[in-house]
C-alpha cells in the first residue's frame, strides 16, 4: 500500500499477543539473516524482561530495531487497554527501556517507514557527523536548522576537499558545510560528480545530497537524472555512506528512488524524516559499540502484599546499611527532647516522627535551625498533636543542589529509579529522569548528567561545585537497595538528597515495604 521503495521481508499482526509476544517476533526475525532492520509498532509489552533479552541479542547481532510507541496521552492509553488488554505503561519508562536497549523511537508513521528505509539501506551509522549537498542555500539552511537540535554534527569540510571544490565550483560560491553549490554547474555531470565526490571523500558518517524532482507531466526531469548519475558514480567512487532526499515526500519520483536504491543509496522522502532517520542510525550505532556492557530490564516481581510504611528514622536506617549518608541524629519522645538535644549539640532540625506523614513540611511537621534547648522543646510542643515521637538531627549544610532519588514500583517495567529536581521543586519543575532496574554507574551519570539542574553540580555563576562522583555513589547504594528488596518493595522516596561540595547527605527517607 506505501510508495516508499521500503522493502518489506516480513508483516505480522500481532494482535492481542495471547499466543506469542513481540519478543518472539523478534528472535523469528534474527533468525533470517536476510532481516536488515526491524520495525515495530508498540501499544503494550506482555513480558518486557523476554522483549529486552531478545532486543538485546538483535543488538549484539547487529540488525537495528525502531519502534513507534502509541498509548502515550490518557485517551490513547485507554484505547490500547480496550483494543489489546496490554498495559500502556508510563511513556518515560517506555523512552527509558528504548535507551536501555538501543531501540530508536519515531513519533509518526512517516518518520517510523523512512527511517526503516534508511536503516535498510546500509544499517547504523558510526557517529553521527553529517555532510550536506544542495544546489539551494533555503534547503542548506533547513538541514543546519534541522539537524542540530537532533544532535547531528556538521563539521567543516576538510582542507582537501575545500580545494577541490574550490576548483570546480570558482569564487562565486561559498565552500562550507552544508554546502550550497549552487546552479553553475547544472547538468555538467563531471562538475558534479567531482563536487560530490569532494564531499563523499571527508570521513563523515554520511553524506545528504537534496533534490526535488520535478513533476514529468509539467516538466522533463533529464536534468535531474544528471545530478542523479553524477551522486551515483560519485558513491561507487568513495563506497561512502550516501543519501538522497527530496524536500517533501512525492517529490521523488519511483523510477529515480528505484535507480538510486539499487545502488544502495536509501531514497528518503521528506526532509524532516531523513534526518531523524540518520539520527536515528546514530544512536544506534552507539549502542551497538557499547553492547556487550547492556544487561536485560528485570521486570516486575512477585506483587508485594500489604506493605507497610517505615518512618523516617527507620527508612534512613534501612538505606545506611548500603552507603547512604545520612545527618546524625536520635529520636525522642517529648519528655526527653531537651536532654536529647544537648547531647547532639546545635543547630539542629526537629521533625515528626510517623508513618502516616509523608509530607511532614506541609503540616508543620518540621522546624530547622534550632538553636538552644528551649528552641527544641518549644517546637516540640508546637507539633504534639501530630506524633508523640521525634527525630532530631544535626542540620546539614548549604547544598549545592538538591535532589529527589526514588524508585517506583510499575506493574509492566517493574521498579524504575527515579532521579530529579528536589526539595520544594520536585512539583514544580518536573525535572527528572526515570532508568530501569538494574542499572549502572554509567547510566546513573548519564541521567544525572541531562538534568537542567546538573548545572549547578558544575559550579554554575561562581558558585562551588557538587561532588558529583558521591552523588552517583548515593544513587547506586538507593538502586542496590531496590534490587535487594525488589519482591518487597512498593516505594521509596529520597527528598532531598542534598549534594555538598564535598559529599552527599540524605535530609528525608520515605520507604513502603511488604512485611
Amino acid at each position: 500500500m506505501h510508495d516508499r521503495t521500503l522493502p518489506i521481508a516480513y508483516m505480522v499482526s500481532a494482535g492481542n499477543s495471547a499466543a506469542l509476544g513481540m519478543h518472539d517476533y523478534i528472535d523469528a526475525f534474527l533468525a533470517d539473516d536476510r532481516v536488515s532492520v526491524i520495525a515495530l509498532h508498540i501499544e503494550g509489552l506482555n513480558d518486557v524482561h523476554a522483549f529486552s533479552e531478545a532486543a538485546l541479542r538483535a543488538l549484539n547481532k547487529g540488525v537495528p530495531i525502531i519502534a513507534m510507541k502509541t498509548g502515550t496521552s490518557a485517551l490513547g492509553a485507554q484505547a490500547t487497554m480496550s483494543h489489546t488488554s496490554s498495559l500502556a505503561g508510563a511513556d518515560e519508562l517506555y523512552d527509558s527501556l528504548f535507551k536501555r536497549l538501543g531501540i530508536a523511537r519515531c513519533y509518526s508513521i512517516h518518520e517510523f517507514i523512512e527511517t526503516a528505509k534508511f536503516l535498510a539501506y546500509g544499517g547504523a551509522l558510526k557517529d553521527n557527523t553529517l555532510a550536506s549537498m544542495s544546489c539551494s542555500g533555503g534547503e542548506a539552511s533547513m538541514i543546519a536548522d534541522r539537524a542540530e537540535p537532533l544532535g547531528l554534527v556538521m563539521p567543516p569540510l576538510s582542507s582537501t576537499a575545500t580545494t577541490k571544490l574550490h576548483a570546480v565550483l570558482g569564487d562565486k560560491v561559498h565552500i562550507n558545510n552544508p554546502l550550497d553549490y549552487h546552479t553553475y554547474i547544472w547538468s555538467d555531470q563531471d562538475a558534479l560528480q567531482n563536487t560530490f565526490t569532494a564531499v563523499l571523500e571527508d570521513a563523515n558518517a554520511c553524506n545528504v545530497l537534496v533534490l526535488d524532482y520535478p513533476r514529468p507531466d509539467v516538466c522533463g526531469t533529464e536534468a535531474w537524472e544528471v545530478t542523479e548519475a553524477a551522486l551515483i558514480a560519485a558513491k561507487n567512487t568513495t563506497n561512502a555512506r550516501t543519501v538522497m532526499v527530496s524536500t517533501i515526500a512525492e517529490n521523488f519520483l519511483p523510477d529515480a528512488r528505484t535507480r538510486v536504491a539499487a545502488e544502495g543509496i536509501a531514497p528518503m522522502q521528506g526532509l524532516n524524516e531523513c534526518l531523524h532517520a540518520i539520527h536515528c542510525a546514530a544512536t544506534i550505532g552507539a549502542a551497538q559499540a557499547s553492547a556487550a556492557d547492556r544487561v536485560a530490564v528485570s521486570g516486575p516481581t512477585s506483587s508485594a502484599q500489604n506493605p507497610v510504611a517505615l518512618d523516617e528514622w527507620n527508612s534512613k536506617k534501612q538505606l545506611v546499611a548500603y552507603g547512604l549518608p545520612v545527618p546524625k541524629g536520635s529520636i525522642s519522645g517529648i519528655d526527653e527532647i531537651g536532654d536529647a538535644a544537648d547531647a547532639l549539640g546545635y543547630p539542629l532540625c526537629l521533625k515528626v516522627l510517623s508513618t502516616e506523614i509523608a509530607h511532614k513540611t506541609d503540616v508543620g511537621g518540621v522546624q530547622t535551625g534550632l538553636t538552644s534547648r528551649n528552641e527544641v522543646e518549644a517546637a516540640a510542643q508546637h507539633m504534639r498533636g501530630l506524633s508523640s515521637d521525634f527525630l532530631l538531627e544535626e542540620m546539614a549544610p548549604q547544598p549545592v543542589l538538591q535532589l529527589i532519588v526514588g524508585v517506583k514500583s510499575d506493574p509492566q517495567f517493574g521498579h524504575a529509579l527515579v532521579i530529579g529536581a528536589g526539595g520544594v521543586l520536585v512539583e514544580l519543575v518536573r525535572d527528572s529522569a526515570a532508568l530501569l532496574l538494574p542499572t549502572n554507574r554509567e547510566e546513573i551519570g548519564q541521567a544525572l548528567d541531562g538534568l537542567a539542574v546538573s548545572k549547578l553540580m558544575a559550579g554554575y555563576r561562581g558558585a562551588p561545585a557538587g561532588d558529583r562522583e558521591a552523588t552517583i555513589d548515593a544513587i547506586v547504594a538507593i538502586a542496590s537497595f531496590a534490587a535487594d528488596h525488589a519482591g518487597r518493595l512498593v516505594e521509596l522516596d529520597v527528598n532531598p538528597l542534598f549534594v555538598l561540595p564535598k559529599g552527599v547527605v540524605a535530609v528525608d527517607a520515605f520507604i513502603r515495604l511488604a512485611p
